[in-house]
């Protein structure tokens, strides 16, 4: 008996290890951006309205070394912008002459990760709230929900966040990369819609 009550902090300590260990275990995988599943690259149809202002035409996606490349040309072949998403700066290759200020192509950055999830590429911080709900952060704080491993709903989180970007993700046939998704803005009237090309 007087073993047990000197070693009690030896036992709660054991207790408590053996707790977090056992929730470790039990959480499930971290969901990837999608982009990362298609070595190759993506192409969707996009559909971008704000306000009066719509472009249509093709998006195309491919991780590479620098970041997440991003190609979005015109249904007739001309491009209208270049971009690279990476870990914590952006790289513009090519604006939409007009849409070229620094507000304008911050909420690009920003609706583009959102749309890709590429903080889910090697975050800084990922936590499960429940078996459904993450919180994940890297340049762009995110709260997802995962659905059969993919995530089906995203949005951007910060403390101070007027505009914030709702992403919904729709998924056929058990595949892991979405075939639409949706974004749109709380407080603006802008949405972006895209649509895989088969």
């Amino acid at each position: 008996m007087a073993f047990f009550q000197f070693n009690k902090p030896f036992f709660l300590l054991i207790a408590i290890c053996w707790v977090q260990f056992a929730v470790a275990q039990n959480e499930p995988t971290l969901p990837v951006s999608y982009v990362e599943l298609e070595p190759e690259g993506l192409v969707y149809n996009i559909d971008l309205q704000y306000k009066d202002y719509h472009l249509s035409g093709l998006a195309v996606f491919k991780q590479e070394e620098k970041g997440f490349h991003v190609v979005i040309v015109s249904k007739v072949g001309m491009s209208l912008m270049e971009f690279v998403l990476g870990e914590q700066a952006t790289e513009w290759i090519k604006v939409i002459p007009g849409k070229d200020s620094k507000m304008i192509l911050n909420h690009v950055e920003k609706d583009f990760r959102l749309l890709l999830l590429t903080p889910l590429h090697q975050p800084k911080k990922a936590k499960w709230k429940n078996r459904s709900v993450l919180k994940v952060k890297k340049k762009l704080k995110l709260k997802l929900k995962v659905s059969d491993g993919n995530v089906v709903y995203a949005e951007t989180r910060q403390w101070i966040n007027l505009i914030k970007g709702f992403a919904k993700y729709t998924y056929t046939e058990n595949q892991p990369v979405p075939e639409k998704v949706f974004l749109s803005k709380r407080f603006i009237d802008m949405e972006i819609e895209l649509k895989r090309m088969n």
